[in-house]
């Protein structure tokens, strides 16, 4: 792909154009995961941006990319698997097409990556159903959606954090902001406490924030968009939907296809047959989810904002 076809499909997934794809993407989206939690859209993206995706795909360092990405020790899931994973940050097609992805269902906390299947690559039967914990750092690159609400109460907060810590103390006051300003809950308890000029229940909602570093979320909707011409079924790599209606369904990675399905739902990837390469972006869109017990860390699968590998402490049997 030539600098000039990447420059034109980072200016389409930039543009009003894709805007206006994207609302229309949107409403089937959900209208097909309302009707059977499983989506497949076609002709996702216009033909040259596809094409660039494509070809940004195959031009990555698998062999460097796929390091550490083919262990299931330690994972919550245990689930055998067998392929190479790349983040997307590095190439400014794939960052953009996984932006446009994470777009499709705003509100959400977005992780996608690169990933690549050759030879006998596969994933076992599985649902995908993984819960997952993100430090504030990595909600606030990706959930911003808390900006308006803190701006009304920026001016208003420091008066307040001012006479609740006093003039020469605000140290304090200042790590309890940075953990708590992007999560949902943190930012109503301080909202709540300075409506209420509660100078004592400021401290207490800035010190809650404080001792919560890192945020519960549930996987709600896997996807993975798949860049693949000419593919075969002879070639393996299929998407195994087995909670179809009609038994085991097949799908085929095929050039600009998104598939997507509620979590969780149980689905294989068969081998690839040896010689040929299956490219895709995978990934979820995540929700908030219930807090889980303190033992309860699980670990993340690598994925785009989603280096902090911490393992679920295992439980005595």
């Amino acid at each position: 792909m030539s600098a000039k076809g990447q420059s034109a499909a980072v200016r389409w997934l930039d543009s009003v154009a894709s805007g206006a794809r994207l609302r229309t993407l949107r409403r089937e989206l959900r209208r097909q995961l309302a009707a059977k939690g499983f989506a497949k859209l076609p002709e996702l993206l216009p033909e040259h941006v596809a094409e660039a995706v494509r070809q940004a795909l195959k031009v990555l360092d698998w062999e460097q990319a796929g390091e550490g990405a083919r262990d299931d020790a330690g994972y919550e899931d245990q689930v055998q698997h067998h392929f190479s994973i790349a983040d997307v940050e590095g190439d400014v097609v794939l960052l953009g097409a996984a932006r446009f992805l994470a777009r499709l269902l705003p509100g959400t906390l977005p992780n996608f990556s690169a990933a690549c299947y050759r030879g006998r690559d596969h994933i076992a039967p599985h649902t995908d159903l993984v819960p997952e914990t993100y430090s504030m750092e990595e909600v606030k690159q990706e959930w911003p959606g808390n900006e308006p609400q803190l701006h009304s109460c920026v001016c208003q907060l420091s008066c307040q954090l001012r006479r609740a810590y006093g003039r020469g103390d605000l140290a304090s006051a200042a790590q309890g902001w940075r953990r708590w300003r992007e999560s949902r809950a943190e930012t109503e308890n301080l909202q709540d406490a300075l409506q209420s000029d509660d100078l004592a229940a400021v401290r207490r909602a800035v010190e809650q924030g404080a001792r919560a570093p890192s945020v519960p979320f549930r996987r709600w909707v896997a996807a993975a968009y798949y860049l693949n011409k000419d593919w075969k079924p002879s070639f393996g790599g299929q998407f195994v939907d087995l909670e179809s209606e009609e038994g085991a369904a097949k799908h085929s990675p095929d050039f600009n296809t998104l598939v997507a399905f509620e979590v969780p739902r149980l689905h294989e990837v068969s081998a690839v047959r040896k010689g040929h390469a299956r490219y895709s972006l995978f990934g979820w869109w995540l929700v908030e989810d219930a807090p889980h017990a303190p033992h309860a860390q699980s670990l993340k699968r690598p994925a785009a904002k989603a280096e902090a590998k911490t393992k679920r402490r295992k439980t005595a049997k």
